[in-house]
């Protein structure tokens, strides 16, 4: 069998999926379940179940979570699970400042 790449009009490549956008160390902003949006670090990637192992990284994000009902450990853990359809958009390690 030979796979077979196409191709859009105008020779580009189709969109890669949302996934591959982002490496392992890579700082997305995230919907969570409960409401609030929250910045993770991207740790490893699970292709099997298509999801992220991601630490949160801003202590303000746990305590809007906490705060929108979340029962979050107050200990060191800050691991947490993100799946594809929850990342928004990766965030700039640069913050632009004016």
């Amino acid at each position: 069998m030979h796979s077979v790449v196409t191709r859009t009009v105008g020779g580009s490549n189709p969109p890669a999926p949302a996934f591959m956008k982002y490496k392992v160390n890579d700082i997305v902003l995230v919907k969570s379940i409960a409401g609030p949006n929250v910045h993770v670090k991207l740790i490893k990637r699970i292709e099997k179940h298509q999801r992220w192992d991601a630490v949160l990284i801003n202590e303000e994000d746990i305590k809007a979570l906490r705060k929108a009902g979340v029962p979050y450990p107050k200990k060191d853990t800050k691991e947490v699970w993100v799946f594809d359809e929850e990342i928004i958009k990766k965030e700039d390690k640069k913050r632009k400042v004016r």
